[in-house]
């Protein structure tokens, strides 16, 4: 987005610089078209991500998370490298090649909770937890300045897809080689390593290793389950709107030229990624003082709520306050990272061996949301305006606080019932029966 500007001499639609200067694609678009397929261009790669996440629960399951996180992620690296060559074949090429970009991103939050399941040790998975989901900041605080420099740069906007599709297949491949499933199937980890990091974990282990079907009736009708669900609606609203219409808004609402607004958009994530660091370790050494539980909702609240003060903030403070605004919208992101430490942890405590399940569920909501997001904010703000900036921003934080006020409600941190499979239950008893008859007869 920080690589379009306006066309004023065809008509008052923009045209991003892709459409300009590829001519086989410009032949595809015409002044009235233009609105439409720029915002289908920028959401279509939420249409890859549900496509993805419908599957992604069985691959995993068939595959493990190292090789299905590898042939998504190179998949959606593949496809980055292609977006020039298919921006000179025309707009539906182009768009075709978008929704396999989609793909990798579906991995997210299946690989975020079930690596740090495998690879934290008890008592440090908050920090784990919050290292290991800063990717969601990483990944704007490198691409935004660079995609604006480049923009504004005589290699234009096919360098931006060319060096980051490089460098995603590069890391792709890395941790095809590095990754492992598990501390005992590492060639680099040693006994020691293996036994601090699974402390405490036999139990949980065992339910994995016996869990069976996923039991998604009885997950749809618990309110814990839905409460999760409703927490990430709210959440979504509020990080993407700046995530994927930041530099929108900054450009356009605020005046910022195309350029600073690569940076400005990117300097939230960059201090969301610090304060995270920050609240890992934190939420691990209150532990002691407070219950589980309640650390989960005090990260949930203060991320949501918080946000939503920002996002209030945002409309009433007056449009010259330029210092003020930024400084809200830089906090909001630097917000919305802590939401990750209480929801996502709730989950894995509360839905144990199935979590991956319900966080390809969340995928599918948060991308769901990408996908209409544009369209929502071109009706709700057609000319990008600081007062119909305004109706967004009141609305988001509505939302956050039902969804946020529910899910503290509704948050639970013991294993659900369903959790802990009949047959476990029964092969219990069966080795407490057995241990009873060997004690009796030696």
């Amino acid at each position: 987005m920080i690589c379009m500007d306006e066309d004023n001499t065809a008509s008052t639609t923009s045209l991003p610089k892709i459409q300009k200067k590829q001519e086989p694609l410009k032949e595809h678009l015409n002044s009235e078209d233009t609105k439409w397929q720029k915002d289908w261009l920028l959401s279509v790669v939420a249409v890859g991500t549900l496509l993805g996440t419908v599957p992604i629960t069985w691959i995993t399951e068939k595959l493990g998370i190292r090789w299905m996180v590898t042939v998504y992620g190179m998949l959606s690296s593949l496809a980055t490298l292609l977006v020039p060559f298919a921006s000179k074949l025309g707009f539906w090429t182009l768009l075709a090649v978008r929704v396999v970009q989609g793909f990798g991103v579906a991995t997210s939050y299946v690989a975020m909770s079930t690596i740090s399941e495998e690879w934290a040790p008890l008592g440090e998975s908050g920090m784990f937890l919050c290292l290991i989901s800063c990717h969601f900041q990483f990944g704007p605080l490198l691409v935004m300045p660079i995609a604006g420099e480049l923009c504004e740069s005589t290699l234009g906007w096919t360098a931006v897809y060319h060096i980051f599709g490089s460098l995603s297949l590069f890391f792709f491949i890395l941790f095809c080689l590095f990754f492992r499933d598990s501390p005992n199937e590492h060639f680099l980890t040693t006994e020691l390593e293996r036994r601090l990091i699974g402390e405490g974990k036999k139990q949980i282990f065992e339910a994995d290793k016996n869990s069976g079907n996923v039991p998604y009736l009885r997950m749809l009708t618990d309110i814990v389950v839905w409460g999760i669900l409703i927490s990430n609606l709210g959440a979504t609203f509020g990080n993407q709107i700046f995530n994927q219409l930041g530099p929108q808004y900054l450009s356009k609402a605020l005046g910022m030229h195309p350029k600073n607004a690569g940076f400005a958009a990117a300097l939230p994530f960059l201090l969301a990624a610090v304060i995270k660091m920050m609240a890992g370790p934190i939420s691990d050494k209150i532990g002691k003082r407070l219950s589980e539980r309640t650390r989960v909702i005090l990260f949930t609240s203060i991320s949501q709520y918080a946000m939503a003060l920002l996002f209030t903030a945002l409309v009433l403070l007056p449009k010259d306050q330029t210092i003020a605004i930024q400084a809200c919208y830089t906090a909001v992101a630097a917000f919305a990272g802590l939401w990750q430490i209480g929801v996502v942890k709730c989950a894995q405590l509360s839905i144990r061996q199935f979590s991956s399940s319900i966080f390809s569920w969340n995928t599918f909501v948060s991308y769901a949301i990408v996908l209409v997001l544009p369209e929502v904010s071109s009706r709700l703000a057609p000319n990008k305006t600081a007062e119909e900036w305004n109706r967004i921003f009141i609305g988001i934080a509505v939302s956050q606080v039902i969804c946020t006020t529910f899910f503290n409600f509704t948050a639970r941190v013991e294993p659900r019932p369903w959790t802990m499979d009949e047959d476990i239950s029964k092969n219990n008893k069966i080795n407490k029966i057995k241990s009873e008859i060997k004690a009796i007869s030696g």
